[in-house]
């Protein structure tokens, strides 16, 4: 913990220590009753944004800005996402 000589100063900061490890327990309370599949569907769709975003940076380096980049990968990608999102969200309600 933080030490601090203002007393003041140390009753706010071991009011946000307080919150923060509250918002952690909260967390690691709901990321212990996720199932496997939720957890890849997660991972998958965090994976999907990163992808998303360096294929646009990518996209925009080309000719022309990229207007004739015909994107094959999302017919492999939006099925697999769909997939797992429905079959996580059926988890999700079963559970709850």
């Amino acid at each position: 913990m933080l030490i601090v000589r203002c007393k003041y100063l140390s009753v706010f900061i071991d009011k946000y220590i307080y919150y923060y490890y509250h918002i952690f327990a909260k967390i690691i309370r709901v990321m212990n009753s996720l199932t496997k599949v939720q957890i890849a569907t997660l991972f998958l769709v965090i994976a999907y944004i990163i992808w998303e975003i360096y294929v646009r940076i990518w996209s925009n380096s080309q000719p022309e800005g990229g207007g004739a980049v015909i994107r094959v990968d999302l017919l492999i990608i939006y099925p697999i996402l769909l997939v797992l999102i429905i079959i996580s969200i059926y988890q999700y309600f079963k559970n709850n």
